[in-house]
């Protein structure tokens, strides 16, 4: 959908106005990396940090960080490093997740320092622009969030999860 030099149609609150991507080589300030070192999912999942599932390719990394620039979560040259956290790392760490209800091969993992931001900000951007759509909460996700018909949010695994932390305190 993105075309390079051209304009595209933003899906939120603005839908028919034509945005251009300001900063046309941002894919080079996106990088990812191969999380193999388990602990790290504790971190992000305590301090905090968004995740995608979709390819990073060219034209995603692109819309990614003019999306992020947009709203002031990023002023280039600043580069983000993104985990890519494999369906394997994931479920041999949080061991209690139920496979069947991970459906990632992989997700890409951005602590919210990175872009000076917290759950409780990006989920204000989410609701302000359709176009956060693809991006989600991590520990959301570990919590086992589900949405339902008739019923809206729960976690499958969030008092189980509580209660880990309580003994573990």
């Amino acid at each position: 959908m993105i075309k390079k030099g051209k304009n595209y149609k933003m899906a939120d609150k603005k839908y028919g106005k034509k945005i251009r991507l300001k900063i046309k080589d941002a894919d080079r300030y996106m990088h990812i990396t191969p999380l193999n070192d388990a602990d790290v999912l504790d971190e992000l999942d305590r301090r905090g940090a968004l995740y995608f599932f979709h390819a990073p390719d060219e034209g995603f990394k692109k819309s990614t960080y003019n999306l992020f620039h947009d709203f002031g979560l990023v002023e280039p040259p600043q580069e983000l490093n993104f985990y890519a956290v494999t369906r394997e790392v994931f479920l041999e760490h949080f061991d209690y997740f139920d496979s069947k209800y991970f459906r990632y091969e992989v997700i890409y993992v951005l602590p919210y320092a990175s872009i000076k931001t917290d759950k409780e900000k990006f989920n204000a951007l989410r609701t302000e622009s359709f176009t956060f759509v693809y991006y989600a909460d991590f520990t959301d996700l570990c919590d086992g969030i589900v949405s339902l018909p008739d019923y809206g949010i729960w976690y499958r695994y969030k008092d189980l999860r509580r209660g880990n932390r309580d003994q573990m305190l």
